[in-house]
């Protein structure tokens, strides 16, 4: 009797590497685009492998394409070590595996040559547009906060837990103000949450002195949904406590993260890195939004939190500077945004921010024609002797009166 063997998906595993290059991309704060030698090297360091700064370089360089890698260079690179190993090990076991011989030179590689093809657009463009118009693409992805927008029905709603690994229970969260906005929490999105919208973050940065801002598309990390940010700021405010050559800019790095945990109910996270800051190396600050939706308004209650990479003596003093310069960000944020929400009104581009609304005007439209043809036929067996003239005027004077009522546009 002959036995077949059954070749493993390549896909199965492919999915795991692509998974496995966007944790690395998260655990130094870099959007699923690309590493370059430094951000790859404190990935490794993050995994638990000694790895120096040159050996970072020289990996990038020979892996990866004009010093930086990509997922694709990762995809290439582990598949051969993946077609070797069992298929219960995990993907970090492989990568560690793969790593060490690189470096160390233990098991050759048996990594296949393969002429490398270019890849178009790696980078994330660095000149945004501004339009106000909806991302497409956003809004499909965040669909499910539009298919159910009531609001939060019990007022006292407690928040459950939804700590995670990027956002670690041992992270101690100060409420700090809450904020009300004029609208719900669907329109918030379309307004101020998409890549590009009414005013994005990258119109606010621009108009508050941030250079270079760069803002990701949402996509599903379950259960969140997920986009980066990127910008430069400068290094304007220094605590009286830090002395000596400072740098007069840092890049900002930011993980941002939106849950619905019901409806009328949502959280809104952001992780952030200032690397080049004052003591910006020592911690990674935590800012997070509980949303409840209340009469069509959205009450936030604001809440920022560090945590601690190494363990210094000026925990105190830096916890309550960056409490007051994220409270000073934010309320000059919906400031912003309570302004432009008061702008837009009118505005006939808005519009165009729903979506559904001209659908749902149709559906509307064709209930009530059926039910203007079964209230005629009803009133004609139930009052015959009713002329015509009053039947048809009764039943228009029902048929607008509904439509009104929902809110149908009549333009």
């Amino acid at each position: 009797m002959s036995t077949k063997t059954t070749e493993r998906p390549e896909k199965d595993r492919t999915d795991e590497v692509r998974q496995f290059f966007h944790d690395l991309c998260a655990s130094v704060m870099c959007e699923p685009v690309s590493l370059d030698a430094e951000d790859f090297r404190a990935a490794v360091v993050n995994l638990g492998l000694g790895y120096s700064k040159g050996m970072a370089r020289k990996f990038c360089n020979k892996v990866g394409q004009g010093g930086e890698l990509v997922e694709a260079d990762l995809i290439e690179f582990l598949n051969p070590w993946i077609e070797i190993s069992p298929h219960q090990q995990t993907i970090t076991c492989i990568f560690k595996k793969a790593l060490l011989s690189d470096v160390y030179g233990g098991s050759p590689s048996p990594a296949k040559k393969i002429k490398k093809k270019p890849l178009p657009n790696r980078k994330l463009p660095k000149n945004p547009s501004l339009r106000r118009d909806p991302t497409q693409q956003d809004i499909e992805t965040l669909q499910p906060f539009f298919e159910e927008i009531s609001d939060l029905y019990d007022e006292e709603f407690i928040f459950p837990d939804f700590r995670d690994d990027l956002l670690p229970a041992n992270v101690s969260l100060t409420h700090l103000e809450e904020f009300t906005v004029p609208f719900t929490f669907d329109c918030f999105i379309k307004l101020f949450l998409l890549q590009e919208c009414f005013y994005s973050s990258v119109q606010h940065s621009l108009e508050n002195g941030l250079h270079d801002p760069i803002l990701t598309l949402w996509h599903v990390d379950e259960p969140w949904f997920r986009r980066g940010f990127t910008c430069v700021a400068d290094v304007v405010e220094v605590p009286a406590f830090l002395s000596g050559k400072l740098a007069k800019t840092t890049p900002v790095k930011v993980i941002t993260r939106l849950k619905q945990l019901q409806p009328g109910a949502f959280v809104y996270h952001f992780r952030t890195e200032t690397p080049n800051a004052p003591c910006g190396n020592l911690f990674y600050s935590h800012e997070v939004w509980k949303i409840r939706q209340l009469s069509g308004k959205c009450k936030i209650d604001y809440s920022v939190g560090l945590q601690w990479r190494q363990s210094t003596w000026l925990q105190r003093p830096i916890v309550s500077f960056v409490n007051r310069g994220s409270l000073k960000a934010t309320k000059l944020y919906f400031d912003a945004i309570v302004a432009k929400f008061n702008e837009s009104k009118g505005i006939p581009a808005i519009s165009r921010l729903e979506g559904s609304t001209k659908k749902d005007s149709q559906t509307l439209l064709s209930k009530c024609v059926w039910m203007f043809f079964i209230l005629f036929v009803g009133l004609e067996f139930s009052f015959p002797h009713l002329s015509v003239f009053w039947k048809l005027s009764l039943n228009l004077f029902t048929f607008f009166a509904i439509l009104s009522t929902n809110g149908y546009d009549f333009k």
